[in-house]
């Protein structure tokens, strides 16, 4: 389920990236989390729209002429949430929006 998370969030920065654009993917440890990003360099979107943009079948102003259904977003944040992790958006018009996931380090993945 994971990984339908990063193909969704890679898949909307690649959609919203204008060629020749970046996207950039991270991750950091952080306590006891795993700290994921995707930022890309896309024409961002607003306050209002980065708070709703979570909510199923919501499309962002820049989104309108983008495929998709609406429900990636939405279906990202119920699996990340259902791992007891975290998902926000970060995002400037112009500058492009990095989407942020946290997940807990399990106490399997500690002992590896």
């Amino acid at each position: 389920q994971i990984e339908r998370v990063f193909e969704n969030l890679l898949s909307n920065a690649l959609k919203f990236t204008s060629r020749g654009g970046k996207v950039v993917v991270f991750a950091s440890k952080e306590k006891k989390n795993i700290h994921f990003g995707i930022t890309d360099n896309g024409p961002g979107m607003t306050e209002d729209e980065a708070k709703h943009i979570f909510d199923k079948f919501y499309r962002a102003s820049s989104g309108k002429n983008v495929s998709g259904t609406g429900l990636g977003l939405a279906i990202a944040k119920q699996i990340i949430e259902a791992h007891n992790g975290r998902i926000w958006v970060e995002s400037e018009i112009g500058v492009g929006s990095t989407f942020h996931f946290t997940l807990p380090i399990t106490k399997k993945a500690r002992k590896k």
